[in-house]
C-alpha cells in the first residue's frame, strides 16, 4: 500500500481488505518494496509504475474521496465487467469493458475501483435512509433492488477477481468445518407462540392492509401457533439444529396504532421456561428478537438481552435478530455499533423491509463498520438471504414465480459461491392448514439439506464461532503495517 494513502482512507483501506482477504481465506503482509508485493494499491492519480522487479504485479488504484465520503458516491448504473458487477455514476458503457488495463511485463492494473466499491457497499452507503423508515418506493429505488442485484454476491465476485489467480501459489483457508462447499443455518423468529385474535387482525389491517383476513382472524376459530415439538420433530429426524430467536420484553397495544408489530407473550412464564430446557437439551440454539424500540435506547437494549440469558440459561454468549429488521432507520450503522457494546457474539438483521436478497452485497459473515471510530465493530454480521414472508406475502414484489425453484436457486449461490445460507422461517408458519404452503416450502429445503453432501449445517452461534475461530487464525499468520 503506497505511503500516499494515508490517514483515515488508509484505515478504512485495511478494513475492506481484511473482510475480503478473511473472506477468501488469505492472510496479508505489507510490505514497503513494491517489487516484493503481489497487489501494490496507489492512489487513483497515482503515475505509472515501473517495474524492476520479476515478481507479476497487480495495481490496484483507489479513489480515496470514496472511502472518506463514500455517500457521496451515488452510482445511477452498472455494467459487468470481466463477469463482475461495476458500479457507473458516468455514461453506460458495453458490458465487454475490459476489466484490466495490460502494462509492461506481468503488470496488469485493474480498471475500476472495486476496492472503494467494496467500501461503499459493506457500510450500507447505497441506501437511503430515513428517521421514517423505509417504504416499498424507497426500497424499490435501491440501485440493488432496481438492478436485481439481491441475488448477486457482489463482494465475492471481487474477491474472486482479486485473489483468484494465487490459489494455484497458495491454497486458501477452508471456509467451512467437514471439507463442506457452503454452509447453512435454519432459523426461527418467535413472532406469535399462540394466536392472539386482535394482534392478528391488527396486523393484517394495519401492516398488511388485508381487511378479508383482519375479519377472517376477528372471528375464526383459534389455532394452535404452539408449535416447537413440530419444529423440532422434523429438523431432528433430519440431523439438523436451528435457532429460536425470542422476545424478551412484552410488546405495547400503543405501538400497534404506530403500525409497528410488537410480540406479546412473557418468557417468563412456565412453558417458556420448560421449552427453554427442551431446546438446550436437544441442542437448538436459543437467540433474542430484540423489541422493534430496541435500537432508540442503548440501556433498554442490553436489558432485553440480559432478560433473555437470564431465562434461558445455557451461558452468556447470544446472537441477535431485531424484529421487522428495524434498525435505526436514521443510522442503522449506528445501531449495529450498539451489538457490540452490549456485548452480542453475532447478528443476523441486514434485510431489507420489503425485498429479498443480499441487502450489503456478501453471502458471507462479515464485521460491520463503525465510521465514527474508524474500525471494525466487534460483533459479527451474519447476512440473512431468505425469508418466508417474501416467498408468499410479497412473492409478487419480489418477482419470486415459484418459492421452491426461489429456494433451489440460493442453494445454487451458496454451492457456486461457498457462501452461508441464512434462512428464517417463523414458527407459527409451521401451522398445517393456515400455512400449508409455508410449512411444505420449509420441509422441501429441509429435505434438500439433507441430501446434499457438499453442506455444512449448523446453528447461527456455531457459524459465529467457527468464523471468529478461523478469523483469528488468518490474522495469526499476518503481518500489519511495515
Amino acid at each position: 500500500m503506497e505511503p500516499a494513502l494515508g490517514g483515515i482512507a488508509r484505515l478504512r483501506l485495511w478494513y475492506v481488505l481484511k473482510t475480503l482477504l478473511v473472506g477468501y481465506g488469505y492472510g496479508w503482509q505489507a510490505v514497503a518494496n513494491q517489487d516484493a508485493c503481489d497487489l501494490c494499491i496507489v492512489p487513483w492519480d497515482c503515475p505509472p509504475v515501473s517495474i524492476t522487479g520479476q515478481r507479476p504485479m497487480v495495481m490496484l488504484p483507489v479513489l480515496e474521496s470514496t472511502l472518506i465520503d463514500p455517500e457521496r458516491f451515488q452510482p445511477q448504473r452498472i455494467l459487468r465487467s470481466g463477469g463482475v458487477v461495476v458500479f457507473t455514476t458516468g455514461e453506460r458503457v458495453t458490458d465487454d469493458e475490459p476489466l484490466w488495463v495490460h502494462g509492461p511485463g506481468d503488470l496488469r492494473t485493474l480498471r475500476f475501483d472495486l476496492l472503494a466499491m467494496a467500501f461503499w457497499l459493506l457500510t450500507g452507503s447505497h441506501e437511503t435512509h430515513s428517521p421514517r423508515g423505509n417504504t416499498i418506493r424507497v426500497e424499490r429505488d435501491n440501485i440493488l433492488v432496481r438492478e436485481g442485484l439481491l441475488m448477486t454476491p457482489i463482494l465475492e465476485e471481487y474477491s474472486e477477481v482479486l485473489f483468484g489467480t494465487f490459489k494455484d501459489q497458495a491454497p486458501p483457508w477452508p471456509r467451512w468445518k467437514n471439507k463442506a462447499r457452503y454452509a447453512v443455518t435454519l432459523t426461527h423468529d418467535v413472532d406469535f407462540p399462540s394466536f392472539i385474535r386482535w394482534i392478528a387482525a391488527a396486523k393484517f389491517l394495519l401492516v398488511q392492509r388485508d381487511p378479508l383476513k383482519m375479519w377472517r382472524d376477528l372471528f375464526a376459530k383459534a389455532p394452535d401457533y404452539w408449535l416447537f415439538n413440530d419444529v423440532i420433530a422434523e429438523e431432528g429426524d433430519r440431523g439438523l439444529r436451528s435457532a429460536f430467536y425470542f422476545a424478551s420484553v412484552p410488546g405495547k397495544w400503543a405501538n400497534l396504532a404506530k403500525g409497528t408489530l410488537d410480540t406479546f407473550y412473557d418468557i417468563a412464564d412456565q412453558k417458556f421456561l420448560s421449552l427453554f430446557e427442551q431446546l438446550r437439551s436437544q441442542g437448538f440454539e436459543i437467540g433474542l428478537h430484540a423489541n422493534c424500540q430496541a435500537h432508540t435506547s442503548e440501556q433498554q437494549f442490553s436489558r432485553e438481552l440480559q432478560t433473555l440469558i437470564q431465562y434461558r440459561g445455557g451461558g452468556s454468549d447470544c446472537g441477535n435478530r431485531h424484529h421487522c429488521w428495524l434498525l435505526d432507520p436514521a443510522n442503522p450503522n449506528e445501531t449495529l455499533a450498539m451489538h457490540a457494546r452490549i456485548g452480542l457474539v453475532y447478528d443476523t438483521s441486514l434485510m431489507f423491509h420489503y425485498f429479498n436478497g443480499l441487502r450489503r452485497g456478501t453471502v458471507l459473515p462479515f464485521h460491520p463498520f463503525d465510521a465514527s471510530r474508524n474500525e471494525a465493530i466487534q460483533t459479527l454480521q451474519l447476512p440473512p438471504v431468505c425469508m418466508d414472508d417474501y416467498l408468499f406475502t410479497y412473492r409478487i414484489l419480489n418477482n419470486i414465480h415459484d418459492p421452491l425453484t426461489h429456494l433451489g436457486d440460493w442453494l445454487a449461490i451458496g454451492q457456486r459461491f461457498g457462501g452461508l445460507l441464512m434462512v428464517d422461517y417463523h414458527s407459527h408458519f409451521f401451522h398445517p392448514v393456515r400455512f400449508r404452503r409455508e410449512r411444505a416450502s420449509y420441509l422441501y429445503f429441509l429435505n434438500r439439506l439433507q441430501e446434499d453432501d457438499m453442506v455444512w449445517v449448523a446453528t447461527p452461534m456455531e457459524i459465529a464461532k467457527h468464523w471468529l475461530e478461523r478469523e483469528k487464525g488468518i490474522a495469526k499468520e499476518s503481518f500489519d503495517e511495515y
